[in-house]
């Protein structure tokens, strides 16, 4: 009787269950979710987009944010089609924004070209007031005794100091001082000394600075062509080269700078030009 209760027992519990017992049934995946992906994209992509719109103080992020509190308090969220038109509207104002900022730098970069065409050997352009410009001086260079001519013969062209620029016709300061002559007429130190530098720029054109016993910089511009290289030691009548017009220049001379403890400084007197 114990074996018969027992067995029936084991049947009782090996009958199906009923249908709301039985645990649901697990979730088939078929694939990536690509909906909620694509939803997650658009989330982070309109709150980027609001993000940069109130950190470039556009005009439409107070108007959106008053929309979208409003339509949380009523219970109804924005409409997709006024998200994506917010969303082009943001676009179009950052790209108009982006537009406007490379215009501006544009011709930030060539205002700085131009200026640079008229820098050094042309002078210091544009100027906006008659101060003397940082690192020059309208005195005398202070040298002992009078130094070597440069050329054989020569005009002054153009003084140090302010001047009509002969190219743009605007004021500006001239760094040395003009002396013309024929193209291929010899240059030669004004003082013994060693080659500092040989190079060549828009403005300068070709150019050699050289240094000297007692920490003076002459500075010879526009050259038609450099005999000499950096490091060589170079003596009053040996030739640096040749007159030239390269650079900013309107005809073959002589562009002289003279440079004393890191100041220019009005070569004339040295040169003994009145």
């Amino acid at each position: 009787m114990w074996e018969n209760e027992t067995e029936k027992q084991q049947t009782a519990d090996r009958q199906p269950r009923p249908e709301y017992l039985k645990p649901p049934p697990a979730p088939v995946s078929d694939g990536p979710d690509y909906l909620l992906r694509a939803q997650i994209a658009i989330c982070v992509v309109v709150a980027l987009l609001v993000f940069l719109m109130r950190q470039l103080g556009m005009p439409a992020f107070e108007t959106v944010r008053q929309d979208y509190n409003e339509a949380m308090e009523s219970g109804q969220p924005p409409a997709a089609q006024a998200a994506v038109e917010f969303a082009g509207d943001l676009l179009a104002g950052l790209q108009a924004r982006t537009q406007t900022a490379l215009e501006q730098w544009k011709q930030q970069l060539e205002a700085e070209q131009a200026t640079a065409a008229f820098t050094g050997a042309g002078g210091l352009f544009p100027v906006k007031q008659d101060s003397v410009p940082e690192g020059y001086s309208l005195k005398d260079c202070p040298v002992e005794g009078e130094l070597e001519q440069p050329l054989a013969w020569y005009t002054v062209t153009s003084e140090y100091g302010w001047r009509k620029h002969p190219l743009t016709g605007k004021k500006d300061f001239h760094t040395g001082i003009d002396l013309a002559n024929a193209e291929g007429t010899p240059i030669t130190p004004v003082r013994q000394g060693i080659v500092l530098k040989t190079a060549t720029n828009s403005s300068y054109g070709n150019y050699v600075q050289v240094m000297h016993s007692d920490g003076l910089v002459s500075v010879y511009c526009h050259m038609q062509y450099v005999f000499v290289r950096a490091g060589e030691c170079v003596e009053p009548g040996e030739c640096l080269g040749t007159v030239g017009s390269t650079g900013v220049s309107t005809g073959p001379h002589l562009h002289l700078e003279l440079i004393s403890n890191g100041i220019h400084y009005d070569p004339a007197a040295a040169l003994g030009v009145e």
